[in-house]
């Protein structure tokens, strides 16, 4: 999982499974959650019992590697003394800013491995997608077991194509798809030899993947932000028996001062967090 200070889009991260339960400490006030039920996920560790006498929860460790862009005008300047950087230097992550910023991802992972999930807030929750689509359709192997995205804009509405044209497909470039598969071959050459699924951009109509989010997904929304819509689209082409939302009554950011989220945040990484 990745953690992020998550106040600003320009500081979203992906890494390993970490710092929810620092954010949980941190709460005072709340709303009631609005996350939904669904049933048991297949990629899902099976549930530990909280009860007493259940084994303490294994440590958790934030991993938080920095964009590769500088961001000059945060808006955490006011609270946080910087510096900061950002995903992509521009609204649309276009497929070399893209590369360039799952390279920084992939380092981090293949530092930090094993890992349990990644995090993404805004630009961040999008290099998450990416990653976590490649993975769905087989392309790379899964080195994580859950994805939470936080005001995730979705694929197609942040990633453009090589042309510089909206992507109306909900999907990943192939061109950046085919420097991903490279990446992780050449970083994690074992694991691309294991994986059984696909490996060439095969699957879906003409050739075309079906793209889905099949790893257990935590999403929270705010009903104030902007991207609410594309928030919404992308949380329906996850796996419904995995995936979880909650939706605040802010805007594009995380109040981890929201009682009911950390208490579905905690629910939904709960089996997770206990060996």
């Amino acid at each position: 999982m990745a953690y992020d200070r998550c106040c600003s889009e320009a500081t979203a991260v992906a890494g390993t499974l970490s710092a929810a339960a620092a954010a949980a400490a941190a709460t005072t006030t709340g709303s009631a959650p609005s996350h939904t039920t669904a049933p048991e996920h297949p990629l899902k560790p099976k549930k530990a019992t909280d009860t007493n006498g259940a084994p303490p929860p294994k440590p958790l460790v934030a991993h938080s590697p920095n964009g590769p862009f500088d961001c000059p005008d945060s808006s955490l300047k006011s609270v946080l003394p910087g510096p900061f950087y950002m995903w992509s230097s521009r609204k649309e992550l276009n497929p070399a800013q893209a590369s360039a910023s799952i390279d920084v991802v992939v380092n981090a992972l293949k530092r930090h491995s094993p890992v349990d999930g990644l995090i993404g807030f805004s630009q961040g929750s999008v290099i998450v997608a990416i990653l976590e689509a490649l993975a769905s359709e087989g392309r790379i192997p899964r080195l994580w077991k859950f994805c939470v995205f936080m005001c995730c804009p979705g694929l197609s509405s942040v990633v453009v194509d090589s042309a510089g044209s909206p992507n109306d497909d909900a999907g990943v470039d192939k061109r950046l798809a085919d420097q991903i598969v490279e990446k992780f071959t050449a970083v994690f050459p074992d694991e691309m030899r294991r994986l059984p699924g696909l490996r060439s951009g095969e699957g879906g109509e003409e050739g075309k993947p079906t793209w889905r989010i099949n790893a257990p997904s935590f999403h929270v929304m705010g009903k104030e932000d902007t991207i609410l819509e594309e928030s919404q689209g992308f949380f329906s082409i996850c796996e419904p028996s995995g995936r979880r939302q909650y939706t605040h009554s802010k805007g594009h950011i995380v109040p981890f001062n929201d009682l009911g989220l950390v208490d579905a945040f905690h629910a939904f990484l709960l089996p997770f967090v206990f060996p």
